[in-house]
Formats: structure tokens, sequence, C-alpha cells
């Protein structure tokens, strides 16, 4: 899903965004955001669900929502320097510490949302007697290496494999583009 070539790239992704409350470092971090889905043309995201908000505490709240799968979809809570990236049953943490220049940690910021947007996953659901059990999740782009491995309280117990009822499938975020070089293009 494209978003509108007439409409500006922040308005055109994102169906709500106000980020004015947020310290400027998380504001730069957005259009940096906005910049990526521009160069990536992730077509997998449901444009009409992008949010972009402010929390009671001042962190920038960032909600990328995949069209088919609540597993991929990426929340990111972004404050003064630090991000957190939560998606695919796990979370990465970026933190600026003092004397790195702001350019540093949002690029190490925008470098991990890229990796995770070009990324294609195998997810494998299993259920006990329709309960959930466990989630895996697999990188399949490179070394095909488990990205992460999510457990329900019964996924604690042993249970017979063959009581496990599990099905299969694939998501991307199908990117058309590459990124390059973004954080401090302004």
């Amino acid at each position: 899903m494209r978003p509108p070539a007439n409409v500006s790239s922040m308005l055109g992704w994102f169906t709500e965004a106000d980020l004015t409350r947020s310290p400027p470092p998380a504001q730069r971090l957005f259009v940096d955001i906005c910049r990526l889905l521009d160069q990536l043309q992730p077509s997998n995201l449901a444009v009409d669900r992008l949010t972009a908000v402010v929390d009671g505490g001042g962190e920038a709240i960032i909600r990328l929502v995949h069209i088919s799968d609540r597993v991929a979809d990426l929340d990111i809570e972004v404050g003064d320097r630090t991000t957190h990236i939560y998606g695919l049953c796990g979370h990465d943490e970026d933190y600026g510490l003092a004397g790195d220049a702001e350019e540093v940690w949002r690029a190490d910021s925008i470098d991990t949302i890229a990796g995770l947007l070009r990324g294609r996953y195998r997810v494998e659901r299993s259920s006990w007697r329709r309960r959930p059990y466990r989630t895996r999740v697999t990188d399949l782009v490179g070394q095909a290496r488990l990205v992460t491995s999510l457990d329900s309280f019964l996924g604690w117990l042993p249970l017979p494999q063959d009581a496990l009822t599990a099905t299969t499938h694939e998501i991307d975020y199908a990117c058309r583009g590459e990124a390059s070089g973004l954080a401090g293009q302004h």
C-alpha cells in the first residue's frame, strides 16, 4: 500500500502523527523513519493503521502495523536519546551514550528498524487444546536463524509433541527499495 503521491511523506504513511510534545531527537527520528519508509516502500504495512503519538511521559510511540499478522507489528518507543523497538515477539534497545552524537544513536535505531523491515520470517505457532503454547519466529534471510521464541505459561510444561497443534506461515514487509544513510539528513 503506497501512500498517495500528492500527500507529504509523513501524512501519507501515518493516519495519526502528532509528536509536538515529544523531545526534539524523537521528532527527528520520526522524520528518519518516514524517510526509511519512503526508501523501502514496504507494501505489507497497513498504512491506514500506522500511528505516531506521545504518551503521558513524553515518549513518542510509533506503531508500524503489518497488514496480516500482529506478530510482525513493530512498536517503537522513543525518548530523548533512547529507542525501544518491540516486534516479532522480541525487542531491541538503542541508547545514545554520553558524548555520542545524536546522529550515531539515530543511525543505530534506523539500521535496526530497516533490518527488521527487510527480513522474511517464518512464524510457527503451537497450541495445546486451542490454548497458545509457543510462538517461534525464524529469520529466513541469510542463515535462517531463530529470532525469538515466546512461551505461554503452558510452554513451560513438558507436553508430548503429539499433543500440540502447530501452524506455520511466512511473513515479510514486501520492501521494494533499499535504505541508505538516513540519520542526519536534514
